[in-house]
């Protein structure tokens, strides 16, 4: 739901028996602790991109039959991480999971990199994406976006992508974002980043290069609205990067995206007519909770 509402509130809300309309926002998603096993259990595993898994030792309690419980350490938790080792293993898992598991105190934990998900076979995918998602930004704005996580073409680490559209600060056009964050040590500098349309090609103008100690692509576009909506009827949108080295062509799905648009279309207000980039964050939050 774009308008958010506290836990008491929206647990009302959902005991009352009303069918209500929601969005499933997988980026922020965390599956921690037990959760993971129940993961790696699936006959298909797929961990959506900016979405976190956690992992960390067991805590082993002791009940009794006259109430009381009792923490336990040394055996009984070694004893338990020999066994769901076990179960890691059966699941076509890498045993080196349990390695970082077992480094884990009970009391902390420890979030995987996609580079770990990969090599401990939770997820292999060499390219994922979320479907287009919506969130409330401020006031009544409405962002769109989507996240992409693929290795790069050597086949040595994976990096993110974030695309956004939002209101731009004239009427009847859309920004379009490019993100791309990396290591600063392992970045690329890109040359020129496109949207592939039938007719002709958008170049998206860059914006900034690096933040803090990752490097952060970051590129904008504008389209017409009525543009945008012949992209969103589309199954795919097309995207070109284009480096010294080479040129890096990938499709994006537009799934979602028709009702996304729509939505942040409804959100934008007409504003004064000189064209200035609108004011957004520099890079999407991990998690549309933090808008």
């Amino acid at each position: 739901m774009e308008g958010r509402v506290d836990e008491a509130a929206c647990r009302k809300l959902k005991q009352a028996g009303a069918e209500l309309p929601a969005d499933l926002v997988e980026t922020g998603a965390m599956c921690a602790s037990a959760c993971v096993y129940a993961l790696i259990g699936a006959t298909t595993r797929l961990v959506a991109p900016g979405a976190n898994l956690g992992v960390h030792t067991p805590l082993m309690i002791a009940r009794y039959s006259d109430g009381r419980t009792v923490t336990t350490t040394g055996g009984r938790t070694n004893r338990a991480l020999v066994e769901s080792g076990r179960y890691v293993v059966s699941m076509g898992v890498d045993a080196a999971l349990m390695d970082v598991v077992a480094s884990v105190s009970f009391e902390r934990n420890r979030v995987l990199s996609r580079d770990e998900i990969v090599r401990f076979k939770i997820d292999t995918r060499e390219f994922s994406e979320t479907r287009w998602q919506v969130v409330r930004q401020n006031g009544n704005r409405v962002v769109a976006f989507k996240s992409v996580m693929q290795v790069d073409d050597k086949k040595e680490y994976y990096f993110e992508r974030i695309f956004t559209v939002a209101c731009a600060s004239w009427p009847g056009t859309l920004l379009f974002r490019y993100q791309r964050d990396l290591p600063l040590h392992l970045a690329e500098s890109i040359d020129e980043v496109r949207i592939d349309l039938d007719d002709r090609p958008v170049r998206l103008e860059e914006r900034f290069a690096v933040v803090s100690a990752d490097a952060t692509e970051s590129r904008d576009g504008f389209l017409p609205v009525d543009r945008f909506r012949k992209v969103a009827a589309s199954t795919s949108i097309g995207i070109s990067e284009i480096s010294e080295s080479a040129t890096l062509r990938f499709k994006l799905s537009a799934l979602g995206l028709s009702d996304a648009l729509e939505r942040v279309v409804m959100s934008c207000r007409p504003v004064a007519s000189t064209p200035m980039a609108p004011a957004m964050p520099q890079f999407m939050p991990k998690s549309p909770s933090g808008l």
